[in-house]
This record gives C-alpha cells, sequence and structure tokens, in this order.
C-alpha cells in the first residue's frame, strides 16, 4: 500500500531567497551614502524655500516703506536744507520781518544723526516791542504752510505786563540739513 500524506510540503530551496536578500543589503550597504546626501539636499531646498518666502515678505515690507517715504517727501524736505550759513542768517532775518531786532546770532552745525542728516542750531536773542510781535515771529518760524519750518528748542524771555519797555528775548532754533 502507498502512504499518501495530503499535507506534506513541497520542498523549496533556500538559497533564491539568500540571494535576494544579499542583493537587498549590497543595495542598502552601497545606496545609503546617496540616499543621506539627497535628504540633506531636499532639506537644504526646503530651507532655501523658506528662507526666500522670509525675504520676499522683507523686501514687500520695505517697498511699502520706499512707497510711504516718496509720499512724504515732500513734507520731509520742509525740514531739510543744506547747509549755508549766508542761506540760514537770510531766512532767519526775514523770519524776524520788522517786528523785531536781532541781537546776537550764532549757527552750530551739530552732529551727523543716524539718517544722515544734521541738527544745525541756530541760536540769537532779540528785542520786540511788544508780546503780539513775539507770538508773530513764532507763528512765522513754525508755520505749517510755509516753506521752511524750524524746530523751537527753547525759547525764554521775561516778561511783566506793567513793563513798558522791549521785550528781550533768547531763542534757540533747531534746522534739519544735509551736507
Amino acid at each position: 500500500m502507498k502512504n499518501i500524506h495530503s499535507f506534506q510540503r513541497p520542498r523549496t530551496s533556500v538559497f533564491p531567497a539568500l540571494i535576494i536578500l544579499t542583493s537587498l543589503f549590497m543595495a542598502f550597504v552601497f545606496t545609503y551614502d546617496f540616499f543621506i546626501e539627497h535628504q540633506n539636499k531636499v532639506e537644504a531646498y526646503a530651507t532655501a524655500q523658506s528662507d526666500q518666502e522670509k525675504a520676499g515678505k522683507i523686501l514687500e515690507n520695505l517697498d511699502k516703506v520706499k512707497v510711504e517715504s516718496q509720499k512724504n517727501s515732500t513734507e520731509l524736505q520742509k525740514y531739510i536744507q543744506e547747509f549755508r550759513e549766508d542761506v540760514i542768517y537770510e531766512k532767519v532775518f526775514s523770519l524776524m520781518g520788522t517786528d523785531g531786532k536781532i541781537g546776537s546770532i550764532s549757527i552750530d552745525r551739530g552732529e551727523t544723526l543716524t539718517s544722515g542728516l544734521t541738527l544745525t542750531n541756530i541760536q540769537f536773542s532779540f528785542e520786540s516791542e511788544n508780546l503780539d510781535n513775539v507770538l508773530s515771529f513764532l507763528d512765522r518760524a513754525t508755520d505749517a504752510t510755509g516753506k521752511q519750518r524750524y524746530l523751537v528748542k527753547s525759547f525764554a524771555f521775561p516778561f511783566a505786563s506793567a513793563n513798558v519797555a522791549p521785550i528781550s528775548a533768547s531763542v534757540s532754533l533747531g534746522i534739519y540739513t544735509i551736507k
């Protein structure tokens, strides 16, 4: 009688599986460095893309500031002039007009600011017949519609309403100048 086993496994060789596993291991060993290099390049590319987007946003904000500064440049020009003593003297004397007499006057160029402008200091003393003339002078010096405006840094004068003598005042003005 023949003995038949219905549950008998067919015999397979381990050799093809061993060749496949060895081939996969060798492929992993030889391509691992290329894989790591590729991953580093992918990460560097993603970082560069992120930096480029940030730089684009910064550039966009700077463009907005540039447009705003160009809009306001005419307003800023009212405060800036070239540093020329003769022009500054002429403007100060024209500000005073016939409302008073300027005594001593001095101009100090001042220090250059971080913006590249220089805050020039103009100090002088003057006499005026009445308080209205003094106020008129201050209005002209700080006129918002004037071609050139001054910053009043300090203004001092003794005033007594009972005093009929001319009013003496000491003024320190500032103006932004360029070289």
